[in-house]
């Protein structure tokens, strides 16, 4: 894998696509000059959003691996013995005394 580039590396590269698609903008019309701008910057977008989407995916990997250690945390019994022990506490206090 390749290292992760930050934003001004990918204003370089944008920058360099762009002036080679300025160079052959000259004497050609509008709509063949924006083709030949997507084709030019989709490596880069391409490139980039593989980077997000892999990033994106070790971070849900993550979430999910701490979402199951959690719930295997409370899921015990003695965590449901004491969630039902302070239902009965606070119903108790709750209760008018006589």
């Amino acid at each position: 894998m390749s290292p992760k580039k930050n934003i001004y590396d990918l204003y370089e590269e944008l920058g360099k696509a762009a002036a080679i698609t300025g160079r052959q903008r000259r004497g050609e019309d509008f709509l063949a000059h924006g083709k030949r701008v997507v084709e030019a910057f989709k490596p880069i977008v391409e490139r980039v959003t593989a980077e997000v989407r892999t990033e994106l995916r070790t971070t849900l990997a993550a979430l999910r691996a701490e979402n199951a250690r959690l719930i295997t945390l409370l899921n015990t019994p003695e965590t449901r013995d004491f969630v039902e022990a302070v239902a009965r506490e606070a119903a108790h206090q709750r209760a008018p005394s006589t």
